[in-house]
């Protein structure tokens, strides 16, 4: 086998198992060992987070109280219309930033216990107690 570099950190080995598989590269393997892979993608997902919060920082749309970021939730006005849940597709990357945009705008901002109660009285409504 040969010798892989990290494009980032520089680190060189031929142990192949310190680097990401990658079907379409040399030796199966990227050009990104393990940990500069493990950075680049909590950054990536950092980065999105942040737009986010940004969104989250304004009051409850239901109840008027503002709570930090991770206290706020999107939820969808018509469910029919959601595409995907906005929390997977941070952590998943499978939507660009502009697609999470888009279905951001089919949501309201709620706090959490708003959220909690808005789903509640949802599944209730349908026939669904908890």
């Amino acid at each position: 086998m040969g010798l892989r570099t990290c494009l980032d950190c520089g680190l060189s080995s031929e142990e192949l198992s310190l680097f990401k598989k990658n079907g379409n590269a040399l030796y199966g393997r990227a050009n990104l060992c393990l940990e500069c892979e493990r950075k680049r993608g909590r950054a990536y997902i950092r980065k999105r987070r942040r737009v986010l919060d940004d969104i989250k920082r304004r009051p409850c749309d239901i109840c008027g109280r503002t709570f930090p970021p991770c206290a706020m939730d999107f939820h969808h006005r018509d469910e029919s219309a959601k595409l995907f849940g906005i929390a997977d597709a941070i952590i998943f990357h499978n939507h660009s930033i502009e697609e999470i945009m888009i279905e951001v705008n089919k949501c309201m901002v709620v706090c959490a216990c708003c959220h909690r109660i808005l789903h509640f009285e949802q599944e209730e409504s349908n026939g669904n107690e908890t």
